[in-house]
């Protein structure tokens, strides 16, 4: 701590640094890779090195094992996606849309599809009969551990298929689509505008038109009472 002229009161002043930190530094397959912090997750994907100790000169083996229940994780977090998709395009508001329509239907076939002579059916994958899908996810995790390849290459074919099919959607179809309806909308506020104006024109005339017609009606409500008096001072003269 220090007074107001910089003096130290308390405290402790005059620290020296005792050693310089320096950057993690370790070689796998024979590259160099240098790191200001010792938590390094850049290198192996879906991996992260904890450097503890040092080892100069060492020769550290990782052993990577394939982490099922996160696979299983996912497929089942896709799965609640998808059918959120299909609760979505059946609401009633979207469900007699065209487009709608072929994004149930399309998506809907690409997850029905066969890819390398696998459907996802086989993977413990199915649609119920409102075609809710769901997972079986012991059966999903048991070929996982016994044909990881197959099942990857089948759910990689199917994912770049959903992709691309989506990709249609989100990047030209849906937008278009958007632009027609803004278009229609514009259309009909400014269809509305001028029914309001030919409204206001008519309110002005039938205005007018009453107006008159009060006009009219109580001159001859005058001439009436004009007729009346006339009448009544005769009758009384006799």
């Amino acid at each position: 701590v220090y007074d107001s002229s910089g003096n130290v009161v308390s405290g402790i002043s005059n620290m020296i640094q005792a050693k310089k930190g320096i950057n993690a530094s370790l070689e796998i397959d024979g590259v160099s890779i240098r790191r200001e912090s010792n938590e390094i997750s850049d290198l192996i994907n879906g991996v992260t090195l904890r450097l503890s100790n040092d080892s100069a000169g060492q020769s550290v083996t990782i052993n990577v094992t394939k982490d099922y229940s996160a696979i299983t994780r996912n497929v089942n977090n896709f799965v609640t996606q998808y059918n959120a998709l299909m609760n979505a395009l059946k609401d009633s508001s979207l469900k007699d849309d065209s487009i709608s329509r072929q994004v149930m239907n399309s998506t809907r076939n690409i997850l029905t599809s066969s890819y390398n002579n696998r459907t996802l059916t086989n993977y413990g994958l199915n649609h119920d009969k409102s075609g809710v899908l769901s997972l079986d996810s012991a059966k999903f995790e048991s070929l996982l551990k016994n044909d990881f390849n197959t099942l990857s290459t089948t759910l990689d074919a199917m994912a770049q298929a959903l992709d691309g099919n989506l990709k249609i959607y989100l990047d030209k179809i849906i937008p278009d689509r958007k632009e027609t309806l803004n278009k229609q909308i514009e259309n009909i506020d400014k269809t509305i505008e001028n029914m309001e104006k030919n409204l206001e024109k008519l309110e002005l005339s039938y205005r007018k038109k009453f107006y008159e017609l009060e006009k009219t009606i109580a001159s001859l409500q005058r001439s009436g009472d004009n007729l009346t008096q006339t009448l009544s001072k005769w009758g009384n003269s006799k």
